[in-house]
């Protein structure tokens, strides 16, 4: 009996010890959980560069869907919430046009095989958002693209004020097109100013105040789709791709990052919509 207890004894010394051991190991950082406000600007203007058989909507609704994709890979994300913003026309009176309006993307946990995998459920969520894409968006012959970025601009910083966004919450905006401005005159003017200075060799002349600017405190920006033009009018054949960036960092206040193209929509929606 007496050896009994010791044995027993001894076995709960060191489950005793183990378990004191394992509490002071050291633990890994937790992931800190993030939300995500995403403001995004498609450029439906048809002087869009098209490959054969391509619409509008194709392009820049599979583009949405890619931006989209790229955010809901964020780290710790715990919600993301998408707006999505068209370049107006004439039937708007320049002012954007709402593709789609704020939709949030919660993750849910597995709980007993109820819930479906994470994956099924970034990939519900994105194919909705590509169905509402094509169901709202137009082309238009006019390309207000500085309109449309304001618009989106506040309806990000109002939205990240809202209640039920609790901690940290990142706010991205993101503009799809080739920003040849051809609806904001002072705009228009400075880019073709400033690609005809390009192209002399001359110095740039002084930017009038006309010239608008944005904003973007707590803001990442990013531009994509610059190389996504298949040229229009004289004016825009004009105007000079550097003449595009030296002239909307101006207006970006040097806080925007720009790519030729915009991401490719993710391989496994190959199925869907195109």
């Amino acid at each position: 009996m007496t050896g009994l207890v010791l044995s027993r004894s001894r076995s709960f010394f060191f489950c005793l010890v183990t378990l004191l051991l394992a509490c002071d190991a050291p633990k890994a950082p937790l992931m800190p959980r993030r939300a995500m406000s995403i403001a995004i600007v498609a450029d439906v203007s048809t002087s869009a560069g098209l490959k054969p058989g391509q619409t509008i909507a194709d392009l820049r609704c599979s583009e949405v869907v890619a931006v989209t994709a790229e955010a809901l890979t964020m780290k710790g994300l715990s919600r993301l919430d998408v707006l999505v913003l068209a370049t107006g026309g004439k039937e708007t009176s320049l002012e954007a046009r709402c593709l789609i309006p704020w939709r949030s993307f919660v993750p849910q946990a597995r709980l007993f095989g109820k819930n479906r995998h994470p994956h099924e459920q970034r990939q519900a969520f994105l194919q909705g958002l590509e169905t509402s894409c094509r169901g709202t968006l137009k082309g238009e012959t006019t390309s207000p693209i500085f309109f449309a970025t304001e618009r989106a601009t506040e309806s990000l910083r109002q939205h990240a004020k809202e209640g039920r966004l609790s901690g940290e919450v990142v706010k991205r905006l993101v503009v799809l097109s080739d920003l040849r401005e051809n609806a904001h005159q002072s705009l228009k003017a400075r880019l073709l100013t400033v690609s005809n200075a390009l192209r002399k060799g001359v110095p740039t002349p002084k930017q009038g105040t006309g010239v608008p600017s944005l904003n973007l405190d707590g803001i990442s920006l990013s531009v994509c789709g610059l190389a996504e033009h298949a040229g229009g009018n004289a004016d825009d054949l004009a105007i000079t791709p550097r003449a595009v960036t030296e002239v909307w960092q101006g207006v970006f206040q040097g806080a925007a990052s720009f790519d030729a193209a915009c991401p490719e929509r993710p391989a496994f929606l190959s199925g869907g919509p195109r």
